[in-house]
């Protein structure tokens, strides 16, 4: 069996989008945090992420988008978010991706208990 290449080898022609779109968020270093609190892992998650996305699916480079460590701002993932929000740009008959790797956080919720992000 041929392992696909390209989404639409995956999918029938009515279900594949006309472009995909990935922003890609990877986090390993924290300021603040101490040594022992830092990831190791989140960045080349993000790294593999837009890779497999790019070799075995199809996805130009030009529409993926990887924001690392410091690159990784609440400002520029909102623009880059903006950005792709843009039908100038992107089409409504495209797909768009996000991921993130790294800290989430645990909240309490308003009836008890706690819930992670």
């Amino acid at each position: 069996m041929k392992r696909p290449t390209k989404l639409s080898e995956v999918l029938p022609d009515e279900y594949v989008y006309r472009n995909g779109w990935v922003l890609a968020v990877g986090i390993n270093e924290y300021p603040g945090l101490p040594p022992q609190n830092q990831l190791n892992y989140a960045v080349s998650d993000a790294e593999a992420f837009t890779q497999l996305l790019h070799e075995k699916f199809g996805f130009d480079k030009s529409h993926i988008f990887l924001l690392k460590n410091e690159e990784a701002t609440k400002k520029n993932i909102i623009n880059k978010l903006y950005a792709l929000a843009d039908l100038n740009t992107v089409s409504e008959d495209d797909c768009m991706l996000f991921f993130f790797s790294g800290h989430g956080q645990t909240v309490s919720l308003p009836r008890g208990g706690e819930m992670g992000f």
